[in-house]
């Protein structure tokens, strides 16, 4: 009893007290695109623009517990979430091309999507057990959504938010894995947000279905 109480003592105090940094490695998701409704898929061309606050997203995230609260955890998000970002309106539409301005322009096609960061928040917290820690990691992303026509005309500004949650156990450095899961989710689920919201909604489609009348009348 007295060996496993000093090999407890001895692991914890490693968790209190060495400082590290473990990389959370972050990959993009394209599971949203199963959400897109089949009659919402448009055979247009778009563009896109996502600024840099979002491809370059990334913070190092200090736990909040005193266990393991030596260690950083740096965590690069930016590259995965522009990344789902474009997965998702490939699956919406025939052709999608990316954008180097947030201005709009002749050749932006039918319509341009224009991506802006609101807000990400992420936390680490450590319960030390008596083999291993209980780690709980949240992860919250909101963006802002302008989608304007090719006249340059906005039809959509709104906001789209997604939480992602982990808990698992182990070491100060599986922290890193609970911060990637659950920042995962919270790119799934911001994107799922955005097709609900936003591909899914009548707003593309009445343009569409406008600009379809428009060119009966002209002929």
């Amino acid at each position: 009893m007295k060996n496993k109480l000093f090999v407890l003592i001895v692991i914890l105090a490693g968790m209190m007290l060495s400082g590290c940094a473990y990389n959370a490695q972050v990959m993009s998701t394209s599971a949203p695109v199963a959400e897109i409704r089949p009659d919402k898929q448009i055979n247009c061309n778009v563009s896109y623009f996502i600024e840099n606050e979002i491809s370059d997203l990334s913070k190092d995230i200090k736990p909040s517990s005193y266990a393991c609260g030596a260690h950083t955890f740096p965590l690069k998000v930016g590259e995965a979430l522009k990344s789902s970002i474009t997965k998702v309106l490939n699956g919406a539409f025939t052709h999608v091309t990316m954008s180097s301005s947030k201005t709009p322009s002749h050749g932006d096609g039918k319509y341009k999507f224009i991506f802006t960061l609101d807000t990400f928040n992420s936390s680490l917290r450590f319960s030390p057990g008596f083999w291993e820690a209980s780690i709980f990691a949240s992860s919250e992303i909101v963006l802002k959504v302008i989608v304007v026509d090719a006249n340059g005309k906005e039809i959509v500004r709104t906001s789209i938010a997604g939480e992602g949650t982990a808990n698992i156990g182990g070491q100060c450095s599986d922290g890193a894995n609970a911060l990637s899961d659950a920042t995962q989710k919270s790119i799934k689920r911001v994107l799922e947000n955005f097709v609900y919201k936003i591909i899914n909604s009548d707003y593309l489609a009445s343009n569409n279905n406008k600009a379809i009348k428009i060119s009966l009348l002209a002929n």
